[in-house]
């Protein structure tokens, strides 16, 4: 008797589940149907991707390698991704994404720290220097010797991006 139970509770289980599907279906598609038109231009014509832009950015003003940068970035946007995205310095790498390879490392106000971690939106009016601000003058030479003596591409990353910033601190 019990397993004449069970079946018919699987039964009506499957049956709430088919009425709940269709309740949630039909709401969409009402919701659908009384949408207004200008929100399906708005849509069409990206305003709402405009406005999200204006509304979603914040004001960062940062010295990279000596030069001042006023810019309007995403509140999320790490440091790598604006040096490398933003400022098409890529001598910065993106390693392994989690802070633990230092290819990433960078100066920030003469400390070095590693960008990949590192939020843009909070290094206002700060001085980062780079693999690139380094390259002029003579630690550029020891960087190509480093360079020229690894042979694995992850452990020139690592070497640059640890031993070339190491000579600035």
């Amino acid at each position: 008797m019990a397993s004449k139970k069970t079946n018919q509770d699987k039964v009506s289980n499957e049956d709430a589940n088919s009425r709940r599907d269709f309740i949630k279906k039909s709401g969409l598609f009402t919701a659908l149907a009384f949408t207004p038109p200008s929100l399906v231009m708005a849509s069409e014509n990206k305003w709402d991707e405009k406005i999200a832009e204006y509304l979603e950015t914040v004001p960062l003003s940062i010295e990279v390698n000596g030069k001042k940068h006023n810019l309007n970035i995403e509140p999320r946007t790490t440091l790598l991704d604006l040096l490398r995205e933003q400022l098409q310095l890529t001598g910065t790498k993106k390693g392994c994404d989690h802070g633990q390879c230092g290819a990433c490392t960078v100066h920030i106000n003469g400390t070095r720290v590693l960008s990949c971690l590192t939020l843009a939106s909070m290094q206002q009016n700060a001085q980062v220097t780079t693999i690139e601000g380094l390259s002029k003058g003579k630690n550029c030479t020891l960087c190509k010797k480093l360079l020229s003596k690894m042979m694995a591409f992850n452990a020139v990353i690592v070497r640059l991006g640890k031993s070339c910033l190491e000579l600035r601190v």
